[in-house]
């Protein structure tokens, strides 16, 4: 498969980064679309494939960023794509989408060990969990993957200006949650 990815890149420079890149991280991608698609094994290679045609897309931009920011972006691509098929699955009738929300990635790190010792974790957990997706998605991104409102934009197909308001709205629904 590597080698019809490496097909869509003209420049050999180019082909020769992708490839390491696509070593690199397409395990790990892997594994966190298991996550997502509850173990199925089909429906996580067809999001890591989905993912990887994205990023081909918008490669030479991906290249401009920072190591950890594209291992991050590669991931987050990965997460969304295979919940996606999970929803799609879900209008089919088969299985319900899993509880995908126990770990977000963050330079390796989950997210639950990062509150490990807070007694506050299950309730802002759970706040998080209650905001609508559209927030959600913004807000992970801003605050767990330390994403620019610039990149978050880029990434979601938004303006800056449109996840700044969900990002406030966000912040207001988890205030609200909070009391």
């Amino acid at each position: 498969m590597l080698f019809l990815y490496l097909s869509m890149i003209a420049d050999p420079q180019e082909q020769a980064d992708f490839e390491q890149v696509y070593n690199d991280y397409n395990k790990a991608c892997l594994h966190e679309a298991l996550k997502y698609t509850g173990g199925n094994q089909i429906l996580a290679e067809d999001a890591l494939h989905n993912a990887v045609v994205k990023i081909l897309i918008k490669y030479p931009e991906y290249l401009k960023d920072s190591c950890s920011k594209l291992k991050s972006s590669f991931v987050l691509i990965v997460r969304n794509e295979a919940i996606d098929l999970m929803r799609k699955e879900k209008l089919r009738g088969h299985e319900a989408i899993e509880d995908y929300s126990e770990t977000i990635p963050s330079d390796d790190i989950p997210f639950t060990e990062i509150f490990e010792n807070n007694e506050a974790y299950e309730e802002i957990k759970a706040c998080i969990e209650k905001l609508d997706d559209i927030y959600k998605t913004v807000f992970v991104y801003r605050y767990l993957h330390q994403m620019q409102n610039k990149e978050i934009a880029a990434l979601l197909g938004l303006t800056e200006r449109n996840v700044s308001v969900r990002l406030l709205r966000a912040k207001r629904q988890l205030q609200t949650y909070l009391r």
